[in-house]
């Protein structure tokens, strides 16, 4: 299908076109769509564009950045498009448009991880984390592909690869959530036109659990937790009560932590908010801190045990608690309930919550 094959004027916006709106309105009152007309539409995602203009006399057919809809009118979005279209117009008359040369997706996800992390705008375990689901689900069939042969039943394969392997709904949606940014990455350098990531079939799944547990369990657990024998794992219950979440915690240096002024940071890049937060350290999380052994550098929180990733020496990141947790459960005889440690943050907002407090409270307790 050739380019001008599903383009329809835009009524007062010269050289700039609706693209693929067959789908929404006939030929009948000829090429061109009116206010009148584009202002009815309602209910798509997105909006497409592409601009057609002679420049320096030189037919310019190119298609624009998608314009997704929400929050926006049409009119909004057909400036927005507009915009661009200058823009790109202007950079051709000087001379000055040059576009990228395609990379493959591997080269792509190397690029943005690496600038992301410097920047501060990505920890080194959510890469850590993310390149692993990459290397073992993507690398391999597109990795060395450009994203124009990208295709939605290529990436259709990966999901339903991983699903028949039996992994969890949750667990296969990290490939949209985390590598759509790539699809919109290649879309602003004009390598492609849309995301092939948009029509793949998630499965749907529900993310929510809730910590159900009677008055005299939950008084059992809470219990268990404050007294644990093990300063070091007393501490990390603690934080846990107070919303921390696992990473934030492990993860936690001394640098970020004022025992005088009894006062911990988490800046945006070590957390999931978008902003740095700071919480004040109760009594009981001041005393243990300031019992912890060993010196007020590196973690806070050491792992006694040589480890790779600290040079075959102790001191390093504790990798998990869950051996502990799990006897922490077994010790007040709930070993064979479904409780994860993370479950703590739901029950703190659903305590919060049923004792009166606001959505906006539970947002300040936990960070978010």
């Amino acid at each position: 299908m050739a380019f001008d094959d599903n383009l329809l004027k835009i009524e007062k916006y010269n050289g700039l076109y609706f693209r693929d709106m067959e789908k929404i309105f006939s030929r009948e009152s000829g090429n061109t769509l009116s206010t009148k007309q584009y202002s009815k539409i309602k209910n798509y995602h997105y909006l497409r564009f592409a601009m057609k203009l002679r420049i320096n006399n030189r037919l310019e057919r190119r298609n624009l950045t998608p314009i997704k809809m929400l929050g926006k009118t049409v009119k909004t979005a057909i400036e927005e498009a507009n915009k661009e279209k200058e823009e790109i117009r202007e950079l051709i008359k000087s001379g000055n448009f040059a576009q990228e040369p395609e990379m493959t997706f591997d080269a792509l996800w190397n690029e943005y991880t690496e600038t992301a992390v410097a920047a501060g705008n990505m920890t080194k375990n959510y890469k850590k984390n993310n390149t692993y689901i990459y290397n073992k689900w993507l690398k391999a069939p597109i990795g060395k592909l450009k994203f124009s042969q990208i295709t939605t039943r290529k990436l259709q394969t990966i999901v339903n690869k991983m699903l028949h392997g039996g992994k969890a709904p949750a667990t296969v949606d990290q490939i949209r959530k985390v590598f759509s940014i790539l699809f919109k990455i290649a879309i602003k350098k004009h390598w492609i036109t849309d995301s092939p990531m948009d029509e793949v079939i998630f499965p749907k799944y529900d993310n929510k659990r809730d910590f159900i547990l009677s008055e005299e369990e939950a008084r059992k657990l809470y219990e268990a937790m404050v007294n644990y024998p093990e300063i070091k794992f007393r501490a990390i219950f603690l934080l846990m009560l107070e919303g921390r979440r696992k990473d934030e915690i492990l993860s936690l240096d001394w640098d970020r932590v004022d025992l005088k002024k009894g006062v911990i940071y988490f800046p945006y890049n070590t957390h999931k908010g978008n902003e740095n937060i700071s919480f004040v350290l109760s009594d009981p999380l001041k005393e243990l801190f300031e019992f912890l052994d060993g010196p007020r550098t590196g973690y806070v929180f050491k792992n006694p045990r040589r480890t790779k990733s600290n040079g075959n020496k102790p001191g390093g990141k504790i990798g998990d608690y869950r051996k502990r947790w799990g006897s922490l459960l077994k010790s007040i005889g709930l070993e064979n309930r479904d409780i994860h440690a993370h479950d703590c943050r739901h029950w703190i907002g659903n305590t919060v919550v049923s004792n009166g407090g606001t959505l906006e409270e539970v947002a300040a307790i936990l960070g978010q």
